[in-house]
């Protein structure tokens, strides 16, 4: 009997090394800096505060962000599709200019400001992951961007190649505009079935980024098994987290970058 227990606790000690050793490779990335709609957040989400705390936070390999392009052609960070939502601004930033977009404070506690691309201390990211959402609709005009604009604009910031940057994509027909200008593209789908329609088309597509709740850990495995990456996000709570650790993707990009953490390396 004794020698039993001994034998089992050695598979548990085995078994919970490998599951650490497993999810040691997966990074953690916040979502918009600390994270999006999550009250511990401490700042909001997509500003300079959040970016730079995410970043000085041991355990976090970088940052998802939302990108949108103003009507001089540069590259500011928000979320939301109108300025209203969450600003001292109404409107969208695809048809302000930059001097009025540099007056754009979030309706936060802290009232961080709008920031460009650009503001981000790059520094912070050698070696780490930039995610970059581009969100491409002028929802005031109900149109599109102009996408050799928003291609030229990124090119011109000329990011470092430490920065292990990806462009995030909803709009498959702007994924050639990207991969052919030598940006790696992840497209974000709404289902597998998504997914394998366009990766059929782009299979020069870097990945996929999907909601954690979108898909199986056997779907994932498939996709993982094309040599695709792939991102998980939409988990607040540590129940969630674990859960898309358990997928074992590449990737979460987690709205509780602390607690996303502490489930990795506990």
């Amino acid at each position: 009997m004794r020698l039993i227990k001994s034998v089992l606790i050695i598979l548990t000690l085995f078994s919970a090394c490998n599951k650490k050793k497993d999810f040691l490779d997966i990074k953690i990335l916040g979502h918009a800096g600390m994270g999006l709609s999550i009250q511990n957040s401490f700042y909001h989400d997509n500003s300079l505060e959040s970016i730079d705390l995410a970043l000085s936070m041991d355990g976090c390999d970088g940052v998802e962000v939302d990108v949108q392009m103003s009507k001089d052609n540069t590259l500011w960070l928000y979320h939301d599709p109108f300025l209203e939502n969450q600003t001292n601004l109404s409107g969208c930033i695809a048809d302000k200019n930059n001097d009025e977009l540099s007056n754009a404070k979030y309706k936060s506690m802290h009232k961080e400001k709008l920031i460009r691309l650009d503001e981000i201390d790059f520094n912070k990211l050698q070696n780490k992951f930039l995610l970059l959402d581009i969100r491409h609709f002028n929802n005031c005009l109900n149109t599109s961007v102009n996408i050799n604009d928003f291609v030229a604009s990124l090119i011109a910031l000329n990011l470092s190649s430490e920065i292990k940057i990806r462009v995030i994509l909803k709009n498959s027909s702007w994924i050639n505009n990207f991969t052919n200008s030598g940006f790696e593209v992840i497209y974000e789908a709404f289902d597998l079935a998504d997914w394998n329609n366009t990766i059929s088309i782009y299979q020069h597509l870097k990945g996929l980024i999907i909601k954690n709740a979108d898909i199986t850990k056997t779907q994932l495995n498939e996709v993982k098994t094309n040599q695709k990456e792939v991102y998980l996000f939409e988990m607040r709570a540590p129940k969630s987290i674990k859960k898309a650790l358990l997928k074992k993707p590449d990737a979460i990009i987690t709205d509780d970058l602390r607690a996303s953490i502490l489930e990795k390396y506990k």
